[in-house]
């Protein structure tokens, strides 16, 4: 989930930097690079003209989604996943402690408004995908009026290509793991369908008949998303094998669809060689709802794309995946598999090395010599460099030794 960055601000046309996520959105905020600016601003007299020119040349992003290009609606691509309110001309301090004792547990994001002397916050829904732009406002309009309504909230902030000056706030109030579900009652069926749970069931033609889609959550409890090999309890294990992590695009775009689609059943079905039909063609419609913009392939076609490779690798079809060196124990925390992993590759180029080398050394061997470390670079070209000779040589010449009965000199 991504926001549009507009670095120039309102002073320029709105041509798009660049995407950025939610990570480095707080970041930004919190240790803002234009901060000297910003601080300069709130020391002026709001609209004055001197607070106006900064203000206009401050970086923007659009809280509402992704756009190619240009940052007006008629260039929107994908929805964030968010929705921006702004509050403006408020106690800060005092209303953002009522914030926080009511509304705690709807707001992902709460802090001071690049002028000081307002407050903005982020809602993070729980199924973007039953987001679209013909319920949009009526999504949002139920936010504002009923949810928020004991707040004195900016009702000009509700446009779909509504711009955010990026603010700057060491005190930001930052909870991520909140996430806020739009009713039912208030989607338009035609362009968004809920799980009888509360599961994203999100397609938007009809389904094949007789077939029903399973929820997101439910698909996740039974999908593996990278290939596990058993380590024997060891941190990591090293060695060329098949392997498959699920990649799925930020943004999938017309004329790649069919071609994702299907690698992602290959890497679903390579690592959950047991799985059921239906949770991944499930997962693959959640994922072309919610990837795809206002542009899905057509659930029927989805369905048949999948399920054609589905039932190719079942018959014993060659899966399309790639290959690692590096295997670690998934019951390690991520910062010591991280580690783990920096030492398996460190290991696998050494062993790589050796291999190369002793190549080399036993061609001279089997002549009955005894090569010069130059020799041996020569003979192996561009396999390996000189330097890496020299820092293996003598290791490798143990080795051939040990093994071909070659003198050591």
């Amino acid at each position: 989930m991504n926001f549009s960055l507009i670095e120039a601000g309102l002073a320029a046309p709105p041509n798009v930097t660049r995407n950025i996520n939610i990570y480095e959105l707080i970041e930004r905020i919190k240790e803002n690079p234009r901060s000297s600016e910003i601080q300069q601003l709130q020391c002026l007299e709001r609209h004055s003209e001197p607070f106006e020119a900064i203000k206009r040349r401050l970086p923007v992003i659009k809280p509402h989604g992704i756009f190619e290009g240009y940052g007006d609606k008629a260039h929107f691509q994908f929805f964030s996943g968010y929705l921006y309110f702004d509050i403006d001309s408020q106690d800060v301090d005092e209303v953002k402690a009522y914030i926080l004792k009511v509304h705690a547990n709807k707001i992902c994001l709460l802090g001071k408004s690049v002028s000081g002397k307002g407050l903005f916050f982020y809602v993070k829904l729980e199924h973007p995908c039953l987001l679209t732009q013909d319920n949009y406002h009526t999504v949002h309009s139920y936010f504002l009026q009923t949810v928020f309504s004991d707040l004195q909230l900016d009702v000009n902030a509700t446009g779909l290509s509504r711009n955010q000056i990026i603010p700057y706030d060491t005190d930001l109030y930052v909870n991520l793991s909140i996430t806020v579900l739009i009713p039912e009652h208030i989607l338009d069926g035609k362009s968004a369908l809920m799980s009888n749970k509360g599961g994203g069931r999100c397609y938007h033609d009809k389904k094949p008949s007789g077939f029903k889609f399973e929820p997101i959550q439910e698909c996740h409890k039974h999908i593996v998303k990278e290939t596990i090999y058993d380590t024997n309890g060891e941190d990591y294990i090293i060695g060329l094998r098949d392997s498959a992590r699920l990649y799925i695009p930020e943004v999938i775009r017309d004329g790649t669809k069919h071609k994702t689609y299907r690698a992602m059943v290959n890497a679903i079905v390579f690592n959950n060689r047991v799985i059921d039909f239906k949770y991944v063609v499930s997962y693959i419609n959640y994922i072309n709802a919610t990837r795809t913009g206002s542009h899905p392939m057509k659930t029927k076609e989805l369905y048949n794309t999948v399920k054609r490779e589905y039932d190719r690798l079942k018959g014993g079809g060659k899966f399309f995946v790639g290959s690692k060196c590096v295997f670690t124990n998934p019951n390690l925390s991520k910062e010591d598999r991280r580690k783990a992993s920096y030492a398996g590759r460190s290991e696998y180029r050494i062993q790589r090395s050796l291999e190369i080398l002793k190549v080399g050394i036993k061609h001279f061997a089997d002549c009955n010599e005894i090569p010069s470390q130059t020799q041996v670079s020569r003979f192996l070209g561009d396999k390996l460099s000189l330097s890496a000779v020299k820092k293996h040589w003598k290791r490798a010449m143990e080795e051939v030794a040990a093994h071909e009965g070659l003198p050591i000199p």
